[in-house]
């Protein structure tokens, strides 16, 4: 196994650095996650924690650090130690921030070594039950006729769920507020609730819940349909050509 001299991100990277093999981890190693529990970063985190405790024979401890769309977990990383025991999961949200703040108290590309993209995901635009929209068309026709009454909710500011709906606010020419949450889970647990009205949300939360009955799928945002919701378009086939987010 590898060890590294910097802080590690092991994440949805668009960046490549090398890195040093090493013995393995001396002591049990921390797993960040800038996420509150229960959320597709911190699903992965857990699945992965077991794994890399496995094959190093050390406890793989995950931490949740969620708040300020990553930022705050990726902080508490950037100043441990830089030693090759502490990593972070990340979203591509940890390489968005610096186009999106003024100032962040880290860099994310020098305080931070890439090592692996574990996963990527298409995100489905879902609504509550009570949104009297069948379809997509139905749905930008409800946020035309009530400009700013429909709430669109995110895992948090600067994360993709947001920056997703900002682009499709653009694209459709659209009005509508936004209401951001800590993660995805506080989010989620909102829009099951009704506090909020939609999201385009992480396909790990949604597809159960589309599937329950419990909430609506209008669109994807992958340049293919999902396999799990073969019959939700993209955007891309509804109107938005070229609209691809993953």
């Amino acid at each position: 196994m590898m060890r590294i001299g910097r802080r590690a991100i092991l994440a949805t990277a668009l960046l490549a650095a090398p890195v040093r093999a090493q013995a393995r981890p001396a002591r049990p190693v921390r797993l960040v996650v800038p996420f509150p529990p229960g959320g597709p970063a911190d699903v992965l985190a857990r699945l992965l924690a077991e794994r890399l405790a496995e094959g190093w024979g050390q406890p793989v401890i995950v931490e949740n650090r969620g708040g300020a769309g990553g930022n705050i977990g990726a902080e508490a990383v950037a100043r441990a130690a830089p030693d090759g025991h502490t990593l972070l999961l990340c979203a591509s949200s940890h390489v968005q921030g610096a186009a999106l703040y003024n100032r962040l108290p880290f860099d994310p590309i020098r305080d931070f070594t890439p090592v692996a993209q574990l996963a990527y995901y298409s995100l489905v635009l879902v609504v509550h039950p009570s949104v009297p929209a069948a379809d997509l068309a139905e749905f930008e026709a409800l946020l035309r006729a009530r400009p700013g009454e429909v709430t669109i909710t995110s895992a948090g500011v600067g994360t993709p769920t947001h920056l997703t709906a900002e682009l499709f606010r653009s694209r459709a020419g659209v009005a509508f507020t936004h209401v951001p949450f800590g993660g995805a889970a506080p989010a989620h647990a909102a829009l099951l609730g009704g506090q909020v009205q939609a999201m385009f949300h992480n396909p790990v939360m949604a597809v159960p819940a589309v599937q329950a009955g419990r909430l609506r799928a209008l669109a994807t945002t992958g340049a293919a349909r999902a396999v799990a919701l073969p019959a939700v378009p993209t955007l891309a086939e509804s109107g938005y050509p070229g609209f691809e987010v993953r």
